[in-house]
């Protein structure tokens, strides 16, 4: 999730309700996919694989790329602007 850590003093203070013990990347996952929160929970349980071990690197690829448009829009909802600002910066 490289637009979150590059993001990351904007992301962190939307994180407050995910548990604080997940490592960065999977509290961004649990805050943009909330569906994920019981596979993550389990994960961190240690009942439940990681996902790079449940799926190919081109799906983890592909999923990476989709996540990352869902942040974008969840950036968006919590800084109105924010697409289009990251938008005029990816032109320079």
């Amino acid at each position: 999730m490289d637009l979150a850590e590059s993001f990351e003093e904007a992301v962190r203070p939307l994180l407050h309700r995910i548990d604080p013990d997940y490592s960065s990347d999977d509290r961004v996952l649990a805050w943009i996919c909330p569906r994920l929160r019981p596979d993550i929970r389990r994960y961190y349980r240690g009942n439940s694989p990681c996902l790079r071990e449940l799926v190919t690197p081109e799906a983890l690829d592909a999923l990476d790329k989709r996540l990352c448009w869902k942040l974008g829009r969840r950036l968006e909802q919590a800084y109105p602007g924010f697409l289009g600002w990251l938008s005029r910066r990816a032109e320079r």
